[in-house]
C-alpha cells in the first residue's frame, strides 16, 4: 500500500476489507487522489489528508481530465472533512458520510451531469 493511501485509510479508520466510498459519488473508491498534484518530482509535501481524496475510477479519471471537476472535488472534500471532524467528537459513522455524499450531490446538482456522460459511454 502506498504512503498516501495509508495516510487516508488511517485518518478515516478504514481497513483494507472495509467498503471505502468515493467521496464524490458514493461508489466504491478505487484510488486516493491528490487534489494538488505531486508533480513529476514526487514531492512528499502533498501527502496530507486535506490533499487526499478517495475516488472511484470514473471520478478519478474526470479529476485528471477536467480542472473544473477537480475544483468541485476540492469543495466537497473540505465539506466532508468538516463533517468527519464533527462526527469524531461523537462517534465516527461512515454511513453518514455516504449519506452526506449523496445529499451533497443532489443539493448541488453536480453528479447528474457526469452520470449522464458515464452512462452513455462518451468518456
Amino acid at each position: 500500500m502506498q504512503k498516501h493511501t495509508k495516510i487516508y485509510m488511517n485518518h478515516f479508520d478504514y481497513t483494507e476489507q472495509d467498503f471505502v466510498p468515493c467521496e464524490y459519488c458514493g461508489r466504491r473508491a478505487a484510488d486516493v487522489h491528490h487534489l494538488e498534484p505531486k508533480g513529476m518530482g514526487g514531492s512528499k509535501n502533498k501527502d496530507y489528508i486535506e490533499n487526499l481524496m478517495g475516488l472511484c475510477r470514473f471520478c478519478h479519471d474526470m479529476a485528471h481530465k477536467r480542472v473544473s471537476f477537480n475544483q468541485k472535488l476540492k469543495a466537497k472534500h473540505e465539506y466532508l472533512l468538516k463533517l468527519h471532524k464533527e462526527s469524531v467528537v461523537y462517534q465516527f459513522q461512515p454511513q453518514r458520510l455516504i449519506q452526506e455524499t449523496m445529499s451533497w450531490n443532489s443539493n448541488k446538482k453536480i453528479f447528474p451531469e457526469w452520470r449522464g456522460v458515464y452512462m452513455k459511454g462518451k468518456v
